[in-house]
């Protein structure tokens, strides 16, 4: 993995690695099973109280003490991954989509006893049974949707006379709804399969009336909350990458959207929005992989991320948070996830710094469309122009920053700006378009001075990136590059690839580039390495690509990076659209991965080294498959590695070496094959990659060459802690010091320390940590490697 050489890049790609930002941990509940939904609800003394839903049922959790959130009272329901629940006066609804109908709680008795109840009503011959969503309105009538009644479209239901007994009312729509959003006489229902928005009029709850629908912009419409003041409607698409959209509603026959936000610390990762709620004019999302995150929308056309807390660390899919509650009367944000439980978060509501303008071109005036804006902050973020050349940013950090521009073909330009919270700053912006040029003189040779035909070199900047070969005389030319400063790589099969670092380009550069002789292939560059997939609908082909993490209880499945230390980002793995584990993990069939011929037939003693990675886990029966990675020299094939089940590390493997000459014959006809496959019987999840292949004589390997970490066998307990946290070293294989490094969730080193060797349990001076979220680096040389995340509360 490549270092990127511009320091914008590096503002905007590390961020707020270790991102708290407005919002403060101030306790936790734990499950021993998964949560979903979240609501809150307060007594007539006062007390407030969490309303969690589980698999297994409602959990009730006090909040006397915010600090020590303690559950009061457990109601059991049918076992469901989703449960939705709403409060009216006293009463608790919730749903599920397994049986019964709605499950009434009556709550009057806290923190006493509770008592529960069934609903359920039969329309013509169909009984309500189960049910996704249900909404209550301010007026008592609750809205069931996505039911097994009326196709799924939503239905009403009168609490006003009796919230234990309730009133069936009628349909509103007979379009399956995967949520309802209700205020007055207007329902907003999320046509998830329509992928769309619908407003309906209400007045007249026995004749609802549709008045206009809007599309949104991944068309799986999850969620919607209204503003205020009922102009501006937020939706929720619960797909990778789909932004939260806000748009302007005022009038329901004519919707038009506003603005789309995106988290842009993780925007690479593809999270996924979930729940969208609305306080005072911010927006408090629950995002799958991100946590609870504070938009502040009281500028609708320029949404702008001011509070994050990250609940998950580490994972993409359908983990992590699941809902966030803003409307305690204590301010308290309440936030489920669905691995590690209820959060309780203390927010600081700030408004955005808002910054805005007009990109055009020097001279001509002409307005620049995909200019990208970046804030060089703390704070991650970034915004591009749109087609009339404007763009609109912000930040939750005032002050005075850089602000850099920059468009291909266009000089980079950086202009500082000053950002006050709710204030908005315009700043317009001029480009000058940069020159092109030929490149001529940049030479490839081997070390003894002959030229090299065919190698492949690359220029990678600001500018953009360019892309040739060598001609006979190892001349590398290239027309219409522009000046600037850029990462040179340059590599070919058979040679040691290289990184010449930054280079500054014009149009009478001139250079050589030596390469030893060698193999090696991060996969930065296409060296032609061959991948087939056979079975009748087999899936999870071998992919050269930066990798996409997907995750599997908690566990990594799909690698997320590629090995750190290598040119470019690049790995070879089976499969890689992202999503949930299973979506693109080899399948119903054998995935094959073959390297170029390699001559070593001159070779004394050549080492091959590489990293691998294996994952084999999930299925209905232990796993059983593997990664077998063998040489052939063009007669003879044997194996170097059967890596198991049983060795499935969802993590690189420490880096292997082999001496080629003790296994086969060394000749001109050698290549590398990996294969795994999985049975169609079985299911599993099946995940390979490889990066970082080289092939060297050993006299040539540099001595400093040390092998990649495995990861080590720490745990931290009690986690979260109050007082004192300990490390338990005792699994380690073998007596090692641990070197100790701690941070603080702005990436502070608090702690460098190292623990001696043979040390089993370890307690870190953690006394004077304020409450929050801590990372611990722990490193034995040679050996292995671990980062834990580690939460102290009050």
């Amino acid at each position: 993995m490549k270092r990127t050489i511009l320091v914008f890049s590096l503002l905007l790609i590390g961020g707020l690695a270790f991102a708290q930002l407005n919002m403060q941990l101030v306790g936790t509940e734990s499950y021993n099973v998964e949560t979903n939904d979240i609501w809150g609800w307060v007594a007539p003394d006062g007390t407030e109280y969490a309303l969690v839903g589980t698999v297994t049922g409602l959990s009730i959790v006090s909040l006397q003490d915010p600090a020590n959130p303690t559950e009061v009272a457990f109601v059991n329901g049918p076992n469901s991954i989703w449960r939705d629940v709403k409060s009216w006066g006293n009463y608790a609804y919730v749903s599920n989509e397994t049986s019964g109908g709605i499950q009434i709680v009556d709550l009057s008795g806290l923190p006493g006893t509770v008592r529960d109840t069934f609903w359920t009503v039969t329309v013509g011959e169909e009984t309500l049974d189960n049910i996704h969503n249900l909404y209550v309105d301010s007026l008592g009538f609750a809205y069931v949707a996505g039911s097994n009644l009326f196709r799924g479209g939503p239905f009403i239901v009168d609490l006003n006379d009796n919230p234990w007994d309730p009133e069936f009312v009628g349909p509103i729509a007979s379009i399956y709804a995967h949520d309802i959003y209700v205020r007055g006489d207007l329902a907003y229902s999320s046509e998830l399969y329509q992928g769309r928005m619908a407003i309906y009029d209400i007045s007249d709850k026995k004749m609802p009336l549709l008045l206009g629908t809007q599309p949104t912009p991944f068309n799986f419409t999850h969620n919607i909350w209204l503003s205020d003041d009922g102009t501006v409607a937020f939706t929720t698409d619960e797909r990778f990458t789909a932004p939260v959209a806000s748009y302007d509603v005022s009038d329901p026959t004519n919707i038009r959207e506003l603005d789309q936000f995106r988290p842009a610390a993780t925007l690479a990762q593809g999270n996924i929005p979930h729940n969208v709620h609305v306080w005072e004019d911010w927006l408090i999302l629950s995002y799958y992989g991100d946590g609870g995150i504070i938009v502040d929308a009281s500028r609708p056309t320029n949404l702008v991320e001011v509070g994050n807390f990250d609940t998950f660390l580490g994972g993409i899919g359908t983990v992590g948070a699941w809902g966030a509650y803003p409307y305690l009367p204590s301010g308290l944000v309440l936030v489920t996830d669905i691995e590690n439980g209820l959060f309780v978060l203390e927010p600081n509501y700030v408004r955005a710094a808002w910054l805005e303008g007009t990109v055009t071109e020097a001279g001509t005036g002409t307005r620049l469309n995909g200019v990208s804006v970046t804030i060089l902050s703390e704070q991650a973020n970034i915004e591009n122009t749109d087609l009339s050349g404007e763009y609109k940013t912000g930040q939750a950090l005032a002050g005075t920053f850089d602000v850099h521009f920059f468009k291909e073909g266009y000089l980079p330009k950086t202009v500082s700006a000053t950002l006050d919270n709710g204030l908005l700053t315009v700043l317009d912006v001029e480009l000058t378009p940069a020159s092109l040029n030929q490149i001529s003189g940049i030479t490839l040779q081997e070390a003894g001075g002959a030229t090299i035909e065919g190698a492949q070199v690359v220029l990678e900047g600001e500018q953009g990136t360019f892309r040739g070969t060598t001609a006979g005389d190892g001349l590398f030319a290239i027309e219409d590059v522009y000046e600037g400063t850029y990462s040179v790589y340059a590599g070919k099969w058979g040679y040691i690839a290289k990184d010449l670092g930054t280079v500054q380009i014009r149009k009478d550069t001139a250079f050589t580039i030596n390469l030893q002789r060698g193999y090696q292939d991060e996969f930065f560059f296409d060296f032609g390495w061959q991948h087939t997939l056979t079975g009748n609908g087999a899936r999870g082909p071998w992919t050269r690509d930066e990798p996409t993490g997907t995750y599997f209880n908690g566990q990594s499945s799909n690698p997320e990076f590629d090995i750190e230390g290598d040119i470019g980002d690049e790995c070879y793995v089976t499969g890689n659209v992202g999503g949930a584990a299973g979506t693109d993990d080899v399948d119903n069939g054998v995935s094959t991965l073959i390297s170029p011929w390699m001559d070593l037939s001159e070779y004394e003693d050549p080492v091959l080294t590489y990293y691998a990675w294996f994952l084999n886990a999930g299925g209905s029966t232990p796993p059983n498959d593997s990664l077998l990675i063998q040489i052939t020299n063009g007669t003879d094939t044997v194996v170097l590695e059967n890596i198991t089940s049983e060795e499935s590390m969802g993590a690189w493997r420490p880096e292997t070496f082999f001496h080629l000459k003790d296994y086969l014959e060394l000749t001109n006809s050698m290549r590398l094959i990996l294969t795994t496959a999985d049975d169609v019987e079985q299911g599993h999840l099946v995940e390979a990659a490889l990066d970082f292949v080289r092939v060297r004589e050993l006299d040539l390997i540099n001595s400093t060459d040390e092998p990649e970490l495995m990861v080590l066998p720490v745990r931290a307990f009690p986690n979260p802690f109050r007082e004192q946290i300990s490390l338990d070293l005792r699994d380690l294989t073998e007596p090692a010091a641990v070197q100790l490094r701690a941070f603080n969730q702005l990436g502070q080193q608090l702690l460098n320390l190292e623990i001696p060797a043979g040390t089993g349990l370890y307690d870190l001076p953690s006394e004077n940590w304020a409450p929050g979220s801590y990372y611990l680096h722990l490193l034995v040389p040679g050996l292995g490697g671990r980062m834990l995340k580690v939460i102290k509360v009050r």
